[in-house]
């Protein structure tokens, strides 16, 4: 008897060092978003990628949505490109996705200085959802801090989209 609870302790201290046999997406995700507020980028990275992997292919998961934004939010900082493109790719692909989020990883892009990520997450936005005065309030001040700094790119960009005059 005494073997057996041994053994037990022990698979159990085991399978809590790996991570144990299943992860929980939740779990993970509190501990990515709490790394991700450290700025503990590549942790926050590993944890959201983490729920990712616990949830699969089950994109109706509670958890998917959430682990997909932090993943994204962390990206901003370290590859704002990826995650303009992961936004882009989870807006078109989920209904869950609405004019906050739009707005909320627009804002960090633009906030980071990554005009041209933000400006094509924030136009998307508006293409998707034409009635929000935030998403057009963000790319007039998108435009007023890609004038400011000087941003050629950036400002080319708006021109392009008419968002600025010639």
């Amino acid at each position: 008897m005494r073997t057996r609870s041994h053994f037990a302790l022990a698979l159990a201290l085991t399978l809590a060092a790996c991570g144990g046999g299943g992860s929980d997406p939740a779990a993970a995700n509190e501990e990515g978003y709490a790394a991700l507020g450290s700025g503990k980028y590549a942790n926050a990275a590993s944890h959201f990628q983490t729920a990712l992997d616990a949830i699969g292919s089950d994109t109706s998961n509670a958890q998917y949505l959430r682990a997909s934004m932090g993943l994204i939010e962390t990206n901003v900082h370290v590859d704002p490109e990826r995650a303009k493109d992961d936004f882009l790719a989870l807006a078109s692909a989920s209904p869950q996705v609405n004019a906050k989020d739009y707005s909320r990883i627009g804002g960090m892009l633009a906030g980071a200085k990554q005009f041209q990520p933000a400006i094509a997450v924030v136009d998307a936005g508006i293409k998707a959802y034409p009635e929000t005065p935030a998403l057009e309030k963000m790319i007039e001040q998108i435009s007023a801090d890609a004038e400011k700094s000087g941003d050629a790119e950036a400002i080319n960009a708006l021109k392009g989209l008419g968002y600025l005059g010639d």
